[in-house]
């Protein structure tokens, strides 16, 4: 099967809006745990989550970095930059990185 073709698109499309998806309410989720939170000056720590150098003071920044976040726990790659420091953080993160592994499986089986 060729790239980028109809039936490429028509066989794998789902698949690509499904993963988009994920990412994106995954964000949302994460958003929603910070949302009242605000960062001082210094500090790199919200209740859920701890930004080593990343700033997280602007409303673009804080969704930037929670797509940033979701996209990188999908990747399972987890650079470090972002890692959550509660139990309810982590375990929203465990489920985000098990549901890919088990979309990821069916992609290829």
């Amino acid at each position: 099967m060729k790239l980028f073709t109809k039936e490429y698109y028509k066989r794998r499309g789902p698949f690509i809006t499904l993963i988009i998806f994920i990412i994106m309410i995954f964000a949302v989720v994460y958003f929603l745990l910070d949302f009242g939170e605000d960062i001082k000056e210094g500090e790199t720590t919200t209740t859920y989550f701890q930004y080593n150098s990343i700033p997280n003071d602007s409303i673009a920044r804080k969704i930037f970095n929670k797509i940033y976040f979701s996209l990188t726990t999908l990747t399972t790659l987890g650079f470090g930059d972002i890692h959550p420091i509660h139990p309810i953080s982590q375990s929203i993160v465990a489920f985000q990185t098990f549901s890919i592994f088990i979309l990821i499986s069916e992609l290829v089986r």
